[in-house]
């Protein structure tokens, strides 16, 4: 009886390597010199919302190493402009999703740490955080824009779908970078006075 040596031999195969798991890449800010900095690097549509990780949260959506950076950066600049964002059909998602990092858990669907918005008024539906401001239906009718004013809240976030070819600019101006320029005593001025505005 002859033996075949190569049917009997146990082929070992070697294990497939597992690589190491790749570190999310960071953004960079760019401070700009009038306040505030341009984010680069950083993709609203790559968060991973809550149905896509089995979970009912938006906590998770953004990699810890990238929340943190952008906390920073917030602390830091005041105030972050994130250009190129491609249009998304879930970008009210996405936004509420990237404005968890800076929140509470669940504070952003509650009426009492956060505004929420009716749907007449532009609230989105299942978002009452998020507000649409426009010309468009589900919007509110925003054609003459706001005047000035503070938001009543810790974080803002302004998403533009469409920019008119001229006008429309949104400003910001830093208050705390304006109390530091006074001087002393108007500084004591300042704090002394109280203002009353609805």
């Amino acid at each position: 009886m002859s033996s075949d040596r190569s049917s009997k031999r146990r082929r070992t195969t070697p294990p497939t390597a597992t690589p190491p798991p790749t570190a999310t890449p960071l953004p960079t800010a760019t401070p700009l010199p009038t306040g505030g900095a341009v984010v680069h690097g950083f993709d609203l549509g790559a968060l991973i919302l809550p149905e896509e990780q089995g979970s009912t949260s938006f906590e998770d959506a953004v990699p810890e190493s990238v929340a943190h950076f952008m906390r920073d950066a917030i602390k830091t600049h005041g105030m972050l402009i994130i250009r190129g964002q491609r249009p998304s059909e879930e970008r009210a998602r996405e936004l509420v999703a990237f404005a968890s990092q800076f929140a509470a858990p669940g504070a952003l669907f509650d009426p009492v740490r956060a505004i929420q918005f009716e749907v007449d008024g532009g609230g989105q539906p299942g978002l009452p955080m998020v507000r649409a401001l426009g010309t468009v239906k589900d919007s509110m009718l925003c054609r003459m824009g706001y005047e000035w004013h503070v938001d009543a809240s810790d974080l803002t976030i302004l998403y533009c779908e469409t920019a008119p070819a001229a006008g429309a600019e949104t400003l910001f101006a830093n208050a705390i970078e304006m109390h530091e320029a006074l001087s002393p005593e108007q500084q004591a001025l300042a704090e002394s006075l109280r203002v009353v505005y609805s």
